[in-house]
């Protein structure tokens, strides 16, 4: 009896340490409810990378291509309120056509200038700002103790039986039975590899400077890989963003 309950209460101890290592999500999203989101239609879109991410650099180019093919494909509206979105790039190309003058040369040659005519024309050619940020990527390691648990098996021997022949003589006869017995299943203490991937998301009404749309994505996951975890944010992101 004093066994059977030791190996109860390792049996919840065991629940207990799967249940805490499974797979964490954080899916929060925020916008402002008197915000007329018709108003906008043409979002700048500005990327960066927590420097506490590990992405490396050909991870940095499958995110690319991920915008690319969420918001950029070929220069559509999109979504149901037709947003059309652009990167610094194309905004420095607007700007350029404005002004007359090579943005990016004045990048380099007059920074001042540059951010000027920068702050200038980005309200005039766009209606809101699409701050997108990878705060997590990569992997955790966590130790699990070893840990066990009982099961029963059922189990086919042979036992030695006496029995009455035709003749009335008795005789010793093997017979086979299955029998239950108990078994212990032991997992070694080992380390569990889980992927992470987080991304926040920021629109910014340019007018008012002010965040009209929010959205936060933090996933971890056991045998999962960070990029396939970040481009299903995205893609979580961008149907959410146009329903908004």
């Amino acid at each position: 009896m004093r066994r059977k309950g030791i190996v109860l209460i390792f049996a919840c101890l065991l629940l207990l340490s799967m249940s805490s290592c499974q797979a964490e999500e954080r899916k929060d999203e925020w916008k402002n409810p008197s915000f007329n989101f018709r108003n906008v239609k043409t979002i700048l879109v500005n990327t960066s990378i927590d420097s506490k991410a590990q992405v490396d650099e050909f991870n940095i180019r499958k995110l690319e291509g991920f915008y690319s093919n969420t918001f950029f494909q070929s220069g559509k509206r999109w979504g149901e309120y037709n947003f059309l979105f652009i990167t610094p790039n194309e905004l420095k190309n607007r700007i350029s056509k404005a002004t007359g003058e090579d943005m990016r040369q004045l990048e380099v040659e007059d920074p001042v200038k540059y951010k000027a005519e920068v702050d200038r024309f980005t309200p005039i050619i766009a209606d809101a700002i699409l701050n997108i940020k990878v705060t997590s990527f990569g992997y955790d390691k966590r130790f699990v103790p070893e840990s066990y648990y009982t099961y029963i098996e059922q189990v086919e021997t042979e036992i030695d039986v006496l029995v009455q022949n035709s003749q009335g003589q008795w005789i010793h006869e093997r017979k086979k039975i299955t029998k239950p017995v108990e078994r212990i299943k032991i997992t070694p203490a080992h380390y569990d590899t889980y992927a992470n991937a987080g991304m926040d998301y920021t629109l910014i009404n340019i007018k008012t400077n002010e965040s009209i749309w929010l959205l936060r994505d933090i996933r971890e996951a056991l045998g999962k890989d960070p990029i396939d975890m970040t481009e299903r944010i995205i893609k979580r992101a961008a149907e959410c963003l146009s329903k908004i």
